[in-house]
């Protein structure tokens, strides 16, 4: 190859490179805007919103609380198109009682928070009816965030952020325990760092995950409110162990079951963010208010 071609496709090839990087900045960049600085450390849960969850006390209404993680939260949608209020919306347009579905997901979240954040705080206000909306992505190996210290019955009072901390601006970071030349590139921190090595589904994080959701299912039965359990599929891969594993886990303790994994498609999710889009919200919502219909 002769000097001239040679340095012709160094530089495409830095041409190249250079555009993927700044593709990849942008993408950061993208998906930083939805992921505001909400949390800060908390000495019992690990980490919580900055600002708590205000309800106030109501007389004939009928109130739904929603648990779970971001897509739950729904900060890539406004507000009023989150599954959470479009299903208020319903209720309240079609039925003669009033209702009032609060919103108490949280980003990152994982059914051993909800559980303890029920008992020291969430079950202050009764509410009718409990919905926990479990991710199949993450919200077992969720609960490897944390060192997790237990009562006799092995359930959580205390929850400590293991790898990760809230940083000074209320970002929920990762331990850097060494440094990387990977991380002065936003495309190979996008797309060629290694993700991390997890526990498989069956492991001991599944046995936290599942103690869990019984004991939110008893706390509930205790105050007096229903308990459904919905299930949330990742967007890049519907048909998991962990979806059968959770089918299973619902039938044998008899929990009501929403599974939107036949009802969701790829186009219902962002393709950058692989969080739902409004059309996966409004999917939700219908399903959610047609089952509610039907109890």
């Amino acid at each position: 190859m002769k000097p001239a071609q040679i340095t012709l496709c160094l530089v495409s090839t830095l041409i190249s490179l250079s555009g993927l990087e700044l593709i990849a900045r942008y993408q950061l960049h993208q998906q930083a805007k939805l992921r505001l600085p909400v949390y800060i450390a908390d000495h019992i849960l690990g980490f919580k919103l900055k600002q708590s969850l205000q309800v106030k006390p109501t007389t004939n209404t009928f109130r739904i609380l929603m648990l779970g993680d971001s897509f739950t939260q729904g900060n890539e949608v406004p507000v009023d198109k989150t599954f959470s209020k479009i299903l208020e919306h319903r209720l309240n347009q079609s039925l003669e009682r009033t209702y009032e579905v609060i919103n108490a997901g949280i980003r990152g979240g994982s059914p051993i928070q909800y559980y303890l954040w029920l008992k020291t705080e969430g079950l202050k206000l009764n509410y009718d009816l409990i919905i926990l909306n479990f991710y199949l992505g993450n919200d077992i190996t969720d609960a490897l965030m944390f060192n997790v210290t237990v009562d006799a019955a092995g359930l959580a009072t205390k929850l400590t952020l293991k790898d990760t901390y809230v940083d000074a601006h209320g970002y929920l970071r990762r331990r850097q325990t060494h440094f990387s030349l990977c991380e002065l590139s936003a495309f190979c921190r996008l797309y060629l760092r290694p993700k991390p090595v997890v526990a498989n589904w069956d492991s001991q994080a599944w046995q936290l995950t599942r103690q869990h959701l019984l004991a939110i299912k008893r706390l509930a039965a205790l105050h007096q409110s229903q308990f459904i359990l919905t299930l949330i599929p990742e967007a890049a891969n519907f048909d998991t162990p962990v979806h059968q594993l959770l089918l299973d886990f619902a039938a044998q303790n008899n929990i009501k079951l929403i599974d939107f994994t036949p009802m969701i498609n790829l186009s219902m999710y962002d393709t950058l963010d692989r969080h739902w889009n409004e059309s996966g919200h409004q999917k939700a919502a219908q399903v959610s208010y047609e089952y509610f219909l039907s109890l």
